[in-house]
C-alpha cells in the first residue's frame, strides 16, 4: 500500500490594522496574516491545527509575531490598534532609509538607488 502524507504551513491574509512597528517605530498600517499547520493526505488538506498571527510593517517590511490574544482581537475588529509590546520581531528589515523616497540605503551608497538624491 502506498500512502502520502505531510505537514504544510497555510497562510490566510486577514487584512490591514493600525499599529506601531517595534523594529522601526513607524505608526503605520500593518499587514496581518494567520498561519496554521495543515495535515495533507495525498496532497489534500484534511486537518488544520495550531498556528498564530504574523504582521508585516508597511514601512520597513519587518515581520512580527503577534501575541495570540492580540491576533484574535485584530482579526475580529479591523479597527484595533496594535502596540509594539504585543509583537515580537521575527525578521528585522529596518535600516537607514532615504529621506526623499523611503527606499532602504546602505552605508557604501552615495546616492539613493530609488530617486537619485545625494545622501
Amino acid at each position: 500500500m502506498f500512502f502520502v502524507a505531510g505537514l504544510n504551513p497555510k497562510l490566510k491574509q486577514i487584512g490591514n490594522v493600525a499599529g506601531e512597528c517595534p523594529a522601526c517605530g513607524a505608526k503605520d498600517k500593518l499587514f496581518l496574516v494567520r498561519q496554521r499547520q495543515a495535515l495533507s493526505v495525498f496532497f489534500i488538506p484534511v486537518l488544520q491545527f495550531g498556528g498564530g498571527y504574523l504582521a508585516t510593517c508597511g514601512q520597513c517590511a519587518s515581520v512580527m509575531e503577534l501575541q495570540p490574544q492580540a491576533g484574535k482581537r485584530a482579526e475580529q475588529d479591523p479597527g484595533t490598534v496594535l502596540s509594539a509590546h504585543e509583537m515580537q520581531v521575527v525578521k528585522n528589515n529596518a535600516g537607514p532609509r532615504c529621506s526623499q523616497c523611503g527606499r532602504r540605503i546602505y552605508p557604501d551608497q552615495s546616492y539613493c538607488p530609488g530617486c537619485g538624491q545625494k545622501l
